[in-house]
């Protein structure tokens, strides 16, 4: 039995996945629903076969470092996004993603046949992808920093029980790594600027 399990605020594309044909075959089953990704790190993603992922999700984790973070299970993960940028769908597809789907132009239809696909592919390894860029902590901590919620890194340390200097050596050497492919980003707005233009953020609305 194929397990499909779905992080996503909406209840619309879970319950759809539940009723849709394969399920009602007994093809595939559709499991639990988070609407964050704090419950669903606490929940049984190891034993997904694929888990689609909302990449607006407002949390302390880009939607980029939850892909990185599935795919490392061995599991297949899909985005669904409604952004119409390009960029971050690459991004998204480099760090593992089996596809990128829009909510506001895929059918329905083309959105099961793309979820067909994707499980009848093998699930990708996160070694498979390169990591050009970004650690994972520099990225969540430089996400983090150049949020329209603008926390100073005092907050961030206490959010991620760090040290307020290994905060700031991250955001240093996320800056350094931006910087070297061109990026001007010594002030939040142009870290912000930055992450989106390199696909590391969905925009927020």
């Amino acid at each position: 039995m194929t397990l499909i399990e779905v992080i996503d605020e909406s209840i619309y594309i879970w319950d759809a996945l539940r009723h849709s044909p394969e399920a009602s075959d007994s093809n595939w089953e559709v499991g639990v629903r988070t609407k964050t990704w704090v419950n669903f790190s606490a929940a049984r993603a190891e034993v997904a076969d694929l888990v689609v992922l909302s990449a607006e999700l407002i949390d302390h984790v880009p939607a980029v470092l939850k892909v990185r973070a599935i795919t490392r299970l061995g599991t297949r993960v899909g985005v669904l996004m409604n952004s119409e940028d390009t960029t971050i769908e690459s991004r998204l597809r480099l760090e593992g993603a089996s596809f990128v789907a829009r909510r506001t132009t895929t059918t329905w239809e083309q959105f099961l046949g793309t979820l067909r696909a994707a499980l009848a592919s093998p699930p990708s390894s996160s070694n498979d992808f390169p990591r050009p860029g970004l650690t994972d902590r520099e990225l969540q901590i430089a996400a983090l920093f150049a949020s329209r919620a603008a926390p100073t890194t005092q907050q961030i340390a206490e959010l991620l029980a760090l040290g307020t200097g290994t905060v700031r050596t991250h955001l240093k050497r996320a800056r350094h790594r931006l910087g070297a492919h061109g990026l001007v980003v010594s002030s939040r707005e142009e870290l912000r600027s930055g992450l989106l233009a390199a696909g590391y953020l969905v925009e927020e609305v």
